[in-house]
This record gives C-alpha cells, sequence and structure tokens, in this order.
C-alpha cells in the first residue's frame, strides 16, 4: 500500500484562485504600460529630495540612490484610474509629481474610509 506524500490537505477556494489571478493580470498589464525612464533635471531633482528625506532611504550612498533614481519610471493615470487597489501584491513605490490621490481603505466589516488625500 503506497502512502500520502503529505499529511495535510490543503484547499484554496475558486474566489481565492480569481482574487490571485486578478492581481497577476493587474501586475503584468502595469508591466506592460509604457515606461518613461529618462528623466529631465527637475525630476531627477525632485526623486533625489523625496528619497534623501525619506527615512527608508535616507542612509544610501550617492552611488545607490543614483542607482534606484535610473530603475524608477513615469506613468501618468487619468482621473479614477486607481493604481493600487486594497489587497493587490504591492510591487512599487509611488512618487506623485502633480495632481493628487485619495486613499481609502476597507475594514474587516467592509467599511470604507478615506485615509489620505492630496
Amino acid at each position: 500500500m503506497m502512502r500520502p506524500l503529505f499529511k495535510r490537505s490543503a484547499s484554496i477556494s475558486i474566489v481565492e484562485v480569481h482574487k490571485i489571478a486578478e492581481q497577476l493580470r493587474k501586475v503584468e498589464a502595469k508591466k506592460k504600460k509604457t515606461r518613461r525612464t529618462v528623466k529631465s533635471i527637475s525630476e531627477r531633482n525632485l526623486i533625489y529630495k523625496i528619497l534623501k528625506n525619506n527615512r527608508l532611504f535616507s542612509h544610501l550612498s550617492e552611488d545607490n540612490l543614483s542607482k534606484l533614481m535610473r530603475a524608477m519610471y513615469s506613468e501618468t493615470y487619468e482621473i479614477g484610474e486607481q493604481p493600487i487597489t486594497q489587497g493587490d501584491i504591492g510591487d512599487c513605490l509611488y512618487i506623485v509629481q502633480s495632481g493628487g490621490f485619495d486613499v481609502f481603505i476597507t475594514n474587516k466589516y467592509g467599511v470604507e474610509r478615506k485615509v489620505s488625500y492630496k
């Protein structure tokens, strides 16, 4: 008699599979957007200032800050377009050059509240 390889079973619901697939589609769609990595002097200065004054990046050397800046790219979002939704895989850092975003969080009871506005 063959013994099972796993003593426990795992399951994932259809809803969870659909959520994961949707998140992966969003990530792939973002990657397909045209990304402009060439930056003007004013864009480089803005990014440098923001990174240098941020606790997460302020300790980086000039060389590492420069590498990070070169890896960054610009995207434009239209009014009503959502660059990220609660529950999405977080794979980006957003620096808002102009305009602003409303940020909403939905709690475990389904109540949505605005936590930020620019």
